[in-house]
This record gives C-alpha cells, sequence and structure tokens, in this order.
C-alpha cells in the first residue's frame, strides 16, 4: 500500500493527502485517454461518411489527427474500466437534468497500452441496437449520455473503443457490453464508497488517499482518481486481457491535486 500511495501523491495526482512522498512521482492516466464524455462524438455511420473529407485534409496539413488508427483488434496491454459521477460533470456541462444522478455510472471499457497509448477505431463490425436489445434497460439505467441521445454515446463507445477491445471473452459487440456491465455489478464504485462510510456532500470534504484506499481494499487493486476544480470526477480501475483485476500501472494524465477533494452532491448539503 506504502508504494501505492507514493506512486500517485505526487503532482497531479495528490489524491492521498495521509501520505507524503519522497519525491515527485509521475502522474497516472495519458490524458490522451482522457475522451470528453457522453454523446458528443460521430456515430460510425459519420465517420465513414467524412473520410474521405478527413483524407482530403491530412494531405494538406500534418497537424490533423488522423480519425482512423494503425490498430488492429486485440493490439492491447490491458483494459481501463471508467466510471463518472454525474454531479461533477453537469457542474461545467449543460445535462439533461432528469439523468443527474447520485450514481457512478459507466463512461467505457477502454483497451490502453503501459506506455500511454491506446489503440481506436480499429477494424470491426458497425453499432448495431438490436445486437444488444436484450442489454438496452440495464445499459439506460448504468451506462447512459447525460448530455443525448444514448444509442449514439454507445455507438460512439463500440466504434472507438469496443473494436479494439475484440480479445478473449469479448468476442463481439453483445459480448463488449455485456462483459462491461458485468464489471459495472462486480466494481460499483457508489456502493463501494458508500459502504465504507462515504456520502456525497458539498460541505464535507474527503482525504483523497482514505478515498482512494477504501477503493483499493474493495476491489484488491490500485485505483485511478481524476478530479476537476477539487470534486471527485472519474475512478478508472485497471482489468487484464482477461478481465480480471489488476493493479493500476503509472500513466501520466488524470489528476487529483488537493489532498482532500469533495464528492459533490445533487443537493445543496
Amino acid at each position: 500500500l506504502g508504494d501505492f500511495i507514493g506512486l500517485v501523491s505526487s503532482g497531479i495526482n495528490a489524491e492521498y493527502g495521509d501520505f507524503t512522498p519522497a519525491k515527485p512521482l509521475p502522474v497516472l492516466i495519458s490524458l490522451s485517454n482522457t475522451t470528453p464524455p457522453y454523446h458528443q462524438f460521430p456515430s460510425s455511420k459519420m465517420v465513414k461518411s467524412i473520410a474521405p473529407l478527413v483524407v482530403l485534409v491530412l494531405s494538406v496539413s500534418c497537424v490533423v489527427t488522423q480519425v482512423y488508427s494503425k490498430y488492429n483488434p486485440g493490439d492491447f496491454d490491458f483494459f481501463l474500466f471508467v466510471q463518472d459521477w454525474p454531479v461533477s460533470f453537469c457542474d461545467t456541462t449543460t445535462c439533461q437534468t432528469n439523468k443527474i444522478t447520485e450514481q457512478f455510472g459507466i463512461h467505457g471499457l477502454w483497451p490502453q497500452n503501459k506506455d500511454g497509448s491506446y489503440p481506436s477505431y480499429c477494424s470491426g463490425s458497425n453499432f448495431s441496437l438490436n445486437a444488444i436489445k436484450s442489454l438496452l434497460p440495464i445499459l439506460d439505467n448504468a451506462w447512459y449520455s447525460l448530455t443525448g441521445n444514448n444509442s449514439d454515446f454507445w455507438d460512439h463507445e463500440w466504434t472507438k473503443h469496443g473494436t479494439c477491445a475484440v480479445e478473449g471473452p469479448i468476442t463481439d459487440q453483445y459480448s463488449f457490453f455485456d462483459n462491461t456491465l458485468n464489471l459495472f455489478n462486480l466494481y460499483n464504485i457508489t456502493d463501494i464508497l458508500q459502504r465504507d462510510g462515504f456520502s456525497p456532500s458539498n460541505s464535507n470534504s474527503y482525504s483523497t488517499g482514505k478515498l482512494a484506499k477504501s477503493i483499493q481494499y474493495a476491489v484488491s487493486a490500485y485505483p485511478l482518481l481524476q478530479c476537476s476544480d477539487n470534486n471527485l470526477n472519474t475512478v478508472a480501475l485497471c482489468v487484464d486481457r482477461s478481465l480480471s483485476i489488476m493493479d493500476c500501472p503509472s500513466l501520466s494524465g488524470w489528476s487529483c491535486n488537493s489532498s482532500n477533494i469533495y464528492w459533490p452532491s445533487k443537493t445543496q448539503n
């Protein structure tokens, strides 16, 4: 535990206020993998329709990011299983009010590499709502867009991340969503923190280290936390290619810069 606390207690990810690291250490998650959440993404059909335009732009300017990656399905080291706190997200973004709940929601299951890179938009089937029809009632409650249409959000997550995740237990679109829901049932961050006596509050802050240790003890693995304006925003767990929980490696990017942070509530308290 001491090694973990030292690892994540530095500069950009100084989450563990009960501990003082000997020296600054690398932060945990690459910003390159921090995509804007929810629905602000092109669907697979839209991506394909703009492909000729992207090729044209790329031929003119070398600074444009390539839409399609060089990766093949299964070309990654592990997964980031990412859950977002709606109250923090909607503090800076206009959301659908009826969807702002005090429950962590699934953002995605993202193939990731230890060097901080990650594959995206791999070859694979187009998103099909019919393929996950039996999962829709659960998805609507656990993996929903705060700002738009749920199916657009799922389309994005499959097209960008799911197509690269086809490996081992994930064989197709259905198993990608089904296995992610299974992970959510096993590792629900809201339940974990509340069982340990934490509750959302706008007036009481918590030691970032204690929040992280609560999650670590519950899942038996080192988590990653991300904050915005000293509010807990995102929690990521790492799972290997067989979907077994594992310690998250050191990756740069996400941060909690304060030793005490808020787990903000939807109501004033």
